[in-house]
């Protein structure tokens, strides 16, 4: 997400809202038992190692200290919309590792910096 040439971007913990958010879409998803505990035991050992340059609360992680490659593909396995219809959300993997959470615009380009509560989100699978 942070592009090459831009102000580099310093690996951190991951804010007790950012875990526990991602971890609210994880239980959330529909995927096997199997890849839900293995997706939330991979985000206890992530760590944040990128955002988005615009401002949003967009993030790629780190898992156990092994960053995903940018050239890889996306692999959306979650995603939501916020109740107002503004923005969605999605969890993402990359080669089937837990690889960050994305922000997107829906109605215009005005997307939260924090995330917001899990609560304030339906499902697209659910109809949302």
């Amino acid at each position: 997400m942070t592009p090459a040439g831009s102000r580099p971007f310093r690996p951190r913990a991951l804010s007790a809202k950012e875990r526990s958010f991602t971890r609210h879409l994880i239980e959330c998803v529909r995927v096997s038992e199997e890849e839900r505990r293995k997706y939330l035991g991979e985000l206890e050992a992530a760590t944040v190692s990128g955002k988005c340059d615009c401002g949003c609360a967009s993030i790629d992680f780190t898992i156990a200290g092994v960053p995903s490659d940018p050239a890889i593909p996306l692999e959306p396995f979650g995603e939501f919309i916020s109740k107002d219809k503004r923005f969605g959300v999605f969890v993402f993997a990359k080669e089937g590792r837990l690889a960050g959470v994305e922000i997107y615009p829906l109605a215009d380009m005005d997307l939260p910096a924090e995330f917001p509560n899990p609560d304030e989100f339906v499902s697209v699978e659910e109809g949302g």
